[in-house]
C-alpha cells in the first residue's frame, strides 16, 4: 500500500490557511491602531457610529536595510467604529518573501477587528492565496486573537495544482496547532505537475469524511463519519481513520481505520482487499510495514486465475520492501477459501500462517491449526473440482508448501499431525468407479506432481488406517482397509487412484469381495504381517489391487481358516494367493503346514506343496476310526502334497502319504478325506496298521490285573475307503490282513470298527480268501473274522481247511476259535 503524501497533506489541514490569515490580520490592525491614536478627533458632522473612516487606505511594513516590503494592506474603505471594532471593505492583503516576492494573499469583501474582545472577522468572498499555488475560498472567517482559534461554519474551498475540495465548518487553533473540519469533507490531493490547477492526476487521493482533525502537536491527522480515502489503485474507508505522524512530521508512522474499515488495492489484473473492525497500517521510513487487522477480519485477492479470501477475528499482514505481502497470520475462527477455475481450496482452524515467495504475490507456505484447548474440533482443508464435493484433510496441525509454475502457486507438500484425517473423494466424472478413500494417522505427508495437477505421493505414521468405500466389480477382491504404523503411497496422474502402497509395522488388511451375482453375500477376508507392499492397475479408469507382497509373522483370515507365513504374495488378477517361509493354514478341522501353500480364491482350491502335514482336532473327528475324544489331535496327515477343495470339502493329499492317529497309522500313494476324517479313501500301495489293546496271557474272558498288550493289525491293500456313516472301511485290491493270530489275504475286504471307533472289531474277506493262523491256513469265498472273540467263520464251494497233523478237509463253512483252539466243519 503506497499511503498518501503527508507533507501534501499536511499542507493542507494543518495551521496554514488560518495563520495567514492571522498573521496578515494582526499586524495591519495593530497598525491601523496604533496610528488612530496619533490622529486628531473627528468632525461632529459625521455619523455618531463612527469614529473614524478612509478611503483607499494603504498600510506597509518593512524590514532591513535596504527596506523590503514585509507585508502591506491594501482597502478602498476603512472605518473605526463608536464602540471601538474597525471595518474594512474591499481588502486586498499579503506578505512578501525576503527577496521582496509575495508570498500569500488575502482578498475579502469585509473585514471587522475588535480590539476589546480580540475577534477578528473577515465575510464575503473571501479568498486566501498560499505561494500562489493554493487558493482557499469561504464566506466567512472568525479569528479568535487571545485563544488563539479561528473558525468558519461555512463551506471552505481548496483550489490548487495539489489539492482540490471542500469541507463545511472550520476550527483551527494555533495554541495546540490543530485544525478540525467539522463536516461534508471532500478533498482530492494531486501529484505536483500538471498544467490545469485542481485537475485530477494519476496518483491523485481523494478524501472524504463527515469530520476531519489535525494536530500539529500531536502530530495526528483523523477522518471521522463514513471516511474514504480513495486513490487510483487504492481505497481505505472506515468511520474513523487516524494517522500518526513521526517525529519530524514528514512521514506517516501509522494508520488506524476502525468501524467497518476496508482497505483495497489493485494492480493490473489482480485486486486486494483487507477489511475488519479495526486496520492498523504500521509505516517505517515511508514504506508499509504491516497491517493489523481485529474483529470479523477478512483478506481477500483475485487475479484472473485465482480469487483467495481469508476471513478470522484477527488478521496480521506483514509486507516486504517492494510494500509485497511477506507474511500472512490470522487467528481466532479463521477460513482461508481459494479459487482457481473451478476448482476450489478452503481451510478451517483456530490460527492460520502464510509466507509469501520473496518479491512476489505467490504463497510459499500455509500453516492452519485447530483450536487450542478444545476437543473434536480441528483444522480442516478442502480441496474440490468441478464444484463438487471433493477431498477432505482434518488435523490438529496442517501445513501446506507451494511452488511457482508459470506465474502462480501451486501445491507442493502438504503436512498434517495430530490424529490427522485424509478424505479423497473422486472426481464427478469418476464417481461411478472410483471409491471415497479415507487416510488417517497421527502424521501424513503428500507430495504433488512436478507439474502440480495431481498429489503424486504421500507418506503416514502413528496408528494409520486407509480405507476404500465401495466395492470393486463382482467377484474381484478389493483392498477395503489397511491398518500400520507407517505407510507409503504412490498415486496415478489422471484420477489421484492409488498406484503402489507399501506399510511397515503392525499391518493388517481387510479385504473384500461381492459375490458373482446380485444380491449375493460380500465376502471378507483378512491378513496381518509387519512389513507389506501393493502394486495397483487401472482397469477402466478405475484403481484395482494388482499384487500384494507381505513378510514378517504374515497371517490370513476369512470366516473359515487362517494361516501364517513368513511371506505372502497375493496376485489379485488370478486370485491366488501364496504363502512360503513355514507356512501353515487351519480351518475348523484341520491345521496344515509345509514348504508352500497356494490358495486360489476364484476357484476356491488350497494347494500345500512340500514337507505336508497335517492335524485333524478331535472335537471334528470324536467317533472316528481316525480319531479319539481324549486327543488332543484326533489324526495327523504326512504327505508331499496336498490339494483341498473349498466347495467339495475334499482334500486329497498325494506322495508319501501317511496318516497317524492315537491308533491308526495309514500309508498310501494318495489319500482323499471329506468331512474331515470322517470319510477316508485312500489309493496305490495301502499299507494299514491298527493298534488295539488286549489283556496278555490271561484267560479269555477275565480281567488281568497286568497293563494290556499293544496288539498290532496290519492292513494291505490297493486302495482303501472308510466312511464313518456306514461306520465301516472297505479295502480292495490284493487285500491282507496281518494279527497276532491270523493272517488273511483276499480280493476284498470290509472291516467294521467298533462302536467306539477306537478299533477294528469285524473283519470281512471276500474273493479268493486264504487265511493262515498258526500252522493250519484254510481257503474259501468268504471269511468273517470277529477280532474281539478272535472266532473266524470261513465259507465257500466248498472251503478248505488244512491241519498239518489232521491233513486236509473240505467243508461248506468252516469255524475256528483261536482262543480255545476248537474247529468247527460243517457240511
Amino acid at each position: 500500500m503506497r499511503v498518501p503524501s503527508i507533507k501534501l497533506t499536511r499542507r493542507v489541514l494543518l495551521g496554514i490557511i488560518l495563520l495567514t490569515i492571522a498573521a496578515v490580520l494582526l499586524n495591519y490592525l495593530q497598525a491601523w491602531r496604533h496610528r488612530s491614536q496619533q490622529s486628531a478627533k473627528p468632525p461632529a458632522i459625521l455619523d455618531a457610529q463612527m469614529r473614524r473612516s478612509a478611503n483607499e487606505v494603504e498600510y506597509i511594513e518593512y524590514r532591513g536595510t535596504p527596506r523590503v516590503p514585509k507585508f502591506r494592506i491594501h482597502a478602498r474603505l476603512a472605518q473605526e467604529k463608536q464602540t471601538g471594532t474597525n471595518l474594512l471593505e474591499g481588502i486586498d492583503a499579503c506578505d512578501f518573501n525576503a527577496d521582496g516576492s509575495v508570498r500569500h494573499e488575502i482578498h475579502s469583501l469585509k473585514a471587522e477587528y475588535d480590539p476589546v474582545r480580540k475577534f477578528a472577522d473577515f465575510a464575503g468572498n473571501v479568498r486566501v492565496f498560499i505561494n500562489k499555488k493554493i487558493e482557499l475560498q469561504t464566506d466567512s472567517l472568525h479569528y479568535d486573537l487571545d485563544k488563539e482559534v479561528g473558525t468558519t461554519p461555512d463551506l471552505m474551498r481548496v483550489l490548487s495544482e495539489e489539492i482540490r475540495g471542500t469541507a463545511r465548518g472550520v476550527r483551527f487553533e494555533q495554541k495546540q496547532q490543530s485544525l478540525e473540519l467539522q463536516s461534508q469533507v471532500d478533498l482530492t490531493f494531486n501529484q505536483a505537475g500538471g498544467t490545469k490547477p485542481g485537475a485530477r492526476k494519476n496518483g491523485a487521493m481523494h478524501a472524504t469524511a463527515q469530520r476531519a482533525f489535525c494536530s500539529d502537536t500531536t502530530g495526528r491527522i483523523l477522518f471521522e463519519g463514513s471516511a474514504r480515502l480513495v486513490s487510483d489503485t487504492q481505497v481505505l474507508s472506515g468511520e474513523r481513520v487516524e494517522a500518526i505522524l513521526d517525529a519530524d512530521h514528514k512521514r506517516i508512522r501509522s494508520l488506524t481505520a476502525e468501524g467497518n474499515a476496508l482497505y483495497s488495492s489493485s494492480a493490473p489484473g489482480e485486486s486486494r482487499s483487507i477489511g475488519g473492525d479495526r486496520l492498523v497500517f504500521e509505516i517505517r521510513d515511508g514504506a508499509l510495514q504491516s497491517i493489523f487487522v481485529s474483529g470479523q477480519a477478512t483478506f481477500s485477492a483475485s487475479s484472473p486465475v485465482e480469487t483467495q479470501n481469508l476471513r478470522g477475528g484477527e488478521i496480521d499482514v506483514r509486507f516486504d520492501a517492494a510494500e509485497l505481502p511477506a507474511a500472512i497470520k490470522a487467528r481466532t475462527g479463521v477460513t482461508f477459501q481459494s479459487y482457481r477455475g473451478a476448482d476450489q481450496i478452503s481451510m478451517s482452524g483456530d490460527q492460520l500462517d502464510a509466507i509469501f515467495v520473496a518479491g512476489s504475490r505467490i504463497l510459499k507456505t500455509i500453516q492452519i491449526l485447530k483450536p487450542s484447548g478444545t476437543t473434536g474440533s480441528q483444522a480442516i482443508l478442502k480441496m474440490s473440482a468441478d464444484k463438487a464435493e471433493g477431498s477432505e484433510l482434518q488435523a490438529d496441525d496442517i501445513r501446506i508448501s507451494l511452488r511457482e509454475i508459470n506465474g502462480r502457486s501451486v501445491l507442493e507438500k502438504l503436512r498434517a499431525e495430530g490424529k490427522a484425517r485424509y478424505i479423497s473423494r473422486p472426481l464427478p466424472k469418476n464417481a461411478a468407479s472410483e471409491p471415497v478413500r479415507t487416510l488417517s494417522g497421527s502424521l501424513l505427508e503428500m507430495t504433488q506432481s512436478k507439474t502440480g495437477d495431481y498429489i503424486e505421493s504421500g507418506s503416514a505414521s502413528g496408528a494409520v488406517e486407509f480405507s476404500e468405500g465401495s466395492s470393486e466389480p463382482a467377484n474381484r477382491p478389493q483392498l477395503k482397509r489397511l491398518n500400520a504404523d507407517r505407510a507409503g503411497f504412490q498415486f496415478y496422474a489422471s484420477n489421484n487412484a492409488v498406484k503402489h502402497l507399501d506399510a511397515e509395522g503392525n499391518v493388517r488388511l481387510v479385504y473384500e469381495k461381492s459375490g458373482k451375482s446380485s444380491g449375493a453375500a460380500v465376502e471378507r477376508f483378512k491378513t496381518y504381517s509387519n512389513r507389506m507392499n501393493a502394486e495397483f492397475l487401472l482397469k477402466e479408469g478405475k484403481s484395482v489391487v494388482e499384487s500384494v507382497q507381505q513378510w514378517g509373522d504374515f497371517r490370513y483370515e476369512d470366516a473359515d481358516r487362517n494361516a501364517s507365513a513368513g511371506k505372502c504374495d497375493y496376485d489379485a488378477g488370478r486370485q491366488l494367493l501364496v504363502l512360503t517361509e513355514s507356512p501353515r493354514i487351519a480351518d475348523g478341522e484341520t491345521t496344515t503346514t509345509g514348504t508352500r501353500i497356494e490358495y486360489d480364491q476364484s476357484g476356491k482350491q488350497l494347494w500345500v506343496r512340500g514337507n505336508v502335514w497335517s492335524s485333524f482336532r478331535s472335537r471334528k473327528g470324536s467317533g472316528s476310526l481316525f480319531g479319539t475324544e481324549s486327543s488332543s489331535s484326533s489324526g495327523i496327515v504326512k504327505a508331499n502334497e496336498m490339494l483341498y477343495g473349498v466347495e467339495s470339502g475334499r482334500t486329497r493329499y498325494s506322495g508319501n502319504v501317511r496318516l497317524l492317529a492315537d491308533n491308526q497309522n495309514l500309508q498310501t500313494d494318495t489319500l482323499e478325506l471329506t468331512k474331515g476324517l470322517e470319510q477316508v479313501v485312500a489309493e496305490g500301495k495301502v499299507r494299514h496298521l491298527i493298534s488295539r489293546k488286549e489283556n496278555g496271557g490271561s484267560p479269555a474272558g477275565k480281567k488281568s490285573k497286568q497293563d494290556p498288550d499293544d496288539v498290532l493289525t496290519l492292513i494291505q491293500s490297493s486302495s482303501m475307503n472308510y466312511a464313518k456313516d456306514k461306520n465301516k472301511i472297505s479295502y480292495s485290491g490284493k487285500v491282507t490282513l496281518h494279527s497276532k493270530d491270523a493272517d488273511i489275504s483276499s480280493d476284498d475286504m470290509e472291516a467294521i470298527p467298533d462302536a467306539e471307533g477306537k478299533k477294528i472289531h469285524q473283519a470281512t474277506a471276500r474273493g479268493n480268501v486264504v487265511v493262515h493262523y498258526g500252522s493250519r491256513s484254510c481257503k474259501g469265498d468268504l471269511a468273517d473274522y470277529d477280532m474281539d472273540s478272535k472266532k473266524l467263520v470261513v465259507t465257500g464251494k466248498p472251503a478248505e481247511f488244512y491241519d498239518p497233523d489232521k491233513g486236509r478237509s473240505f467243508a461248506r463253512r468252516l469255524t475256528s476259535t483261536t482262543a480255545d483252539d476248537t474247529i468247527l466243519l460243517e457240511k
